[in-house]
């Protein structure tokens, strides 16, 4: 049996978007087994493989991870961060692995400028110089990384981590719960951000839209999913009216289904994810013009795309979809469409093929 390593330094999202891809080796017949530094799951190997401790650990992860790799014996590793994949890259090819993978779910060099921008640059440059296969999840994400290595890339089906599963339906009570802990009525109209809180990813844009033109409307209310309380403390001085973090939540779907608005304020995304379940719960899209982004949603056609998260465009595109509910059902029906194509059947097929054909 072909064993297969995957290196994803956050059970939590790992459970998200590796463990379906454990499924599908396993159903195919391969041994898969998932290493992370944050564990989620009982099943998951836990073994520290960042770069962000002294040259001493390094050194000790650096032996760890061969020693590892050489009782293992797999026939694929898979690493899957952009900023912690150097050392399962590398010690992968000290073991002399056969087939190793950079399976890249975003480049985040295109969400800055200046120092950074060239860093993080060079370290998509050494993962692929390293990996002996690339992945990634968009053609947008494709290109980019056309542009620092020769290697072929490749895009599983259309695109996507591990693809799109099916509409869950939600026992009454789940929704009851949520609209409970925001003190729901029937006039509101509900916001969602989902997210980490740091700059890149779109949060403190979102929380100053709010402060400065969206908070003001007394029906609106902001759902934050990845955020917590202390989290918003720590960045603003001021609690946001209206605003109701959950923290870390697993299954996000609940959410998609009871809000109206998704807020993507993001400053770069791989394919976002979570404009995909936005679309499949009929949850409006309201996205940074961004890669990633642009790949799923057509201005006014299924979402909207707006240049810097400008407030301004952001505040008048939803008075005009709650004064033109025609216009609102097309955007609706239209992002139903999109995301057919990146169902979790065809993805699960074209990547056990991928698997299939390596040397």
């Amino acid at each position: 049996m072909k064993k297969i390593i995957h290196f994803h330094p956050n059970g939590n999202y790992a459970e998200k978007f590796v463990k379906p891809l454990k499924d599908y080796e396993i159903k195919s017949g391969f041994h898969s087994l998932l290493v992370t530094e944050i564990k989620s799951n009982k099943n998951d190997i836990n073994m520290p493989f960042t770069l962000f401790c002294s040259p001493w650990k390094i050194l000790f992860r650096i032996v760890n991870l061969i020693k590892f790799l050489h009782i293992k014996k797999p026939y694929i590793v898979i690493s899957h961060n952009s900023i912690t994949s150097f050392l399962p890259l590398l010690t992968s090819r000290l073991c002399f692995v056969r087939n190793i993978i950079y399976f890249n779910h975003g480049v985040p060099f295109i969400g800055y400028s200046g120092f950074l921008y060239f860093i993080l640059k060079f370290v998509e440059f050494i993962n692929c110089s390293l990996a002996k296969n690339i992945y990634t999840v968009s053609f947008d994400m494709k290109y980019e990384l056309s542009k620092i290595t020769n290697k072929k890339i490749t895009v599983v089906n259309f695109g996507s981590a591990c693809g799109l599963k099916d509409r869950i339906k939600f026992r009454d009570k789940e929704i009851q719960n949520i609209k409970e802990s925001i003190n729901f009525s029937s006039q509101d109209l509900l916001f969602l951000y989902v997210g980490r809180p740091n700059i890149r990813k779109g949060f403190v844009d979102v929380i100053n839209l709010w402060n400065k033109k969206l908070g003001s409307e007394e029906k609106y209310k902001l759902i934050l999913l990845g955020i917590t309380k202390n989290d918003l403390l720590k960045w603003f001085k001021d609690f946001p009216k209206n605003t109701y973090p959950m923290g870390f939540v697993n299954e996000a779907e609940c959410y998609f289904s009871l809000t109206n608005y998704l807020l993507m304020t993001s400053h770069h995304e791989g394919l976002s994810y979570t404009i995909l379940e936005a679309l499949q719960y009929d949850t409006i899209v309201i996205s940074n013009d961004i890669l990633g982004a642009r790949e799923i949603i057509e201005h006014k056609n299924n979402g909207f795309l707006v240049r810097d998260n400008n407030f301004e465009d952001i505040y008048e595109i939803i008075k005009l979809c709650e004064s033109d509910l025609y216009l609102k059902k097309k955007i609706i029906d239209e992002g139903k469409k999109v995301i057919l194509k990146y169902n979790i059947t065809d993805f699960e097929k074209n990547y056990i093929n991928c698997l299939n054909n390596l040397n």
